[in-house]
């Protein structure tokens, strides 16, 4: 009778674990609106896509918002498993796994209609002025860093606090993908005649989850994200939570 009451206990508890739900994997991202933002229905376009993927490989998420140089400093230190949206740079490849891209955007140099500024060549930009968000990669600009063309003189919290500088006349270009850059301008002041873009676009970034390589079983869980990713991609899904925030035609 023993044995069977321990059998019994045995199977109730292997029952009650089996139900129970995954673990919830902690993410981190930050203000960068349209893709994330903690004032957007479902944190933003690329939130609502990585909860999205991993929602369809069943693993269950929690979305934290922090400043992004605290949010980075976190997940390298296993704080939180991955962190997004990333571009590519060599300082990161070193530490992080890379998912597949979830999404891709041009680049280009907003500035004040009035500054009259032209971009036709690199060197049109010289003697100029820019700004870059703490915790923001350069890459998109080095060339033009390495060549003394542009100078950055301010590296304030967010993407938004560059677009009031451009406007406060405190720094003369701020290269931003032009989804987010014209979402900012829209929000602050509504329909604005008063900013620009120049030139073509300077760059094409593509946005990654990131995962630190020393988080255990890290790898596998981007491998699952990237599972998640193509299988939106295939379905209507993937499409109609990123035409939510594109702008309207």
């Amino acid at each position: 009778m023993h044995y069977l009451y321990l059998l019994l206990f045995l199977l109730i508890s292997n029952i009650t674990t089996a139900s129970e739900p995954d673990q919830q994997v902690p993410l981190v991202t930050g203000e960068f609106p349209p893709y994330s933002s903690n004032s957007l229905t479902n944190g933003g376009m690329i939130t609502e896509l990585v909860e999205a993927a991993f929602d369809s490989q069943r693993q269950a998420t929690s979305i934290t918002f922090l400043p992004w140089k605290r949010g980075y400093g976190e997940t390298l230190h296993h704080d939180y498993f991955a962190t997004f949206p990333y571009v590519k740079d060599a300082s990161r490849e070193k530490l992080f796994w890379f998912s597949r891209p979830i999404f891709t955007s041009k680049v280009r140099l907003f500035t004040l209609k009035k500054s009259n500024l032209r971009f036709e060549i690199d060197s049109d930009l010289q003697g100029l002025t820019t700004c870059v968000p703490q915790g923001y990669s350069t890459q998109e600009i080095e060339r033009f860093i390495e060549k003394k063309l542009i100078s950055v003189t301010m590296t304030p919290k967010n993407d938004t606090a560059c677009i009031k500088a451009l406007l406060a006349g405190r720094v003369d270009v701020f290269s931003v993908n032009e989804i987010t850059g014209w979402n900012i301008i829209n929000k602050l002041y509504g329909p604005s005649d008063k900013f620009s873009t120049i030139g073509k676009s300077i760059s094409q970034n593509n946005y990654y989850l990131i995962a630190s390589k020393r988080y255990p079983n890290g790898k596998a869980l981007i491998d699952s994200f990237n599972k998640g990713l193509s299988y939106l991609q295939k379905q209507d899904t993937y499409r109609s939570i990123v035409a939510k925030y594109l702008p309207k035609p």
